[in-house]
């Protein structure tokens, strides 16, 4: 069986696709991003939770599908079903954030773009000289004081590299916001001082 298309005749991409909106039924709008009818945000929760029962009833669908060649993959019959239900659930997540038709129409630029500079982000805090110094020094602190003030500064540099990312120069945001973020503590003393030590 060719794998880029299924029994049917369908792509995994179009597969998936008829699967939700099948789920979806009547709530299906081309408009709106599927993530945005089926994601729930309990109470306390800072993230929205993925889990529930119409999504769950999508992974089944789209698991039956690759189990019995109806949805392409590389999986089949004889593959065992905690296999094909994790990559049923991987595919369903993939397909409703990337497919325009259920993700709202966001083209691939704007997802590309968030994902470029999320890469940046973290990039740039995993290879910040700065950083790198302190991570380096909590080691040597030898008062809770010193560990303490080890931990701002960490804070309120990463806070600074991520506002970089996002075209933010820290130096114009207000005094307030400055000092609630860590951004204006100064750092050389204390590291001039641990270097000379």
């Amino acid at each position: 069986m060719d794998r880029k298309t299924g029994k049917t005749g369908l792509t995994q991409k179009d597969a998936v696709f008829e699967v939700v909106k099948r789920v979806l039924g009547s709530s299906y709008d081309p408009t709106v991003s599927v993530e945005s009818l089926i994601l729930k945000k309990p109470d306390g929760y800072v993230k929205p939770q993925w889990h529930s029962p119409v999504l769950d009833q999508m992974i089944v669908l789209v698991a039956q599908g690759l189990a019995n060649g109806t949805i392409p993959s590389k999986y089949n019959s004889s593959t065992s079903d905690s296999q094909i239900r994790q990559y049923a659930n991987r595919i369903t997540h993939y397909w409703i954030t990337h497919d325009k038709r259920l993700n709202g129409n966001v083209s691939g630029t704007r997802r590309s773009k968030v994902k470029t500079r999320n890469y940046a982000i973290k990039h740039n805090l995993t290879n910040d000289i700065l950083l790198k110094k302190l991570a380096s020094r909590q080691n040597q602190v030898e008062t809770l004081e010193d560990g303490l003030q080890v931990h701002l500064w960490i804070m309120g540099r990463s806070f600074r590299v991520v506002l970089e990312a996002y075209g933010i120069d820290p130096e114009e945001l207000p005094e307030e916001i400055q000092k609630s973020l860590y951004l204006n503590t100064a750092l050389s003393p204390w590291l001039d001082r641990k270097k000379a030590a």
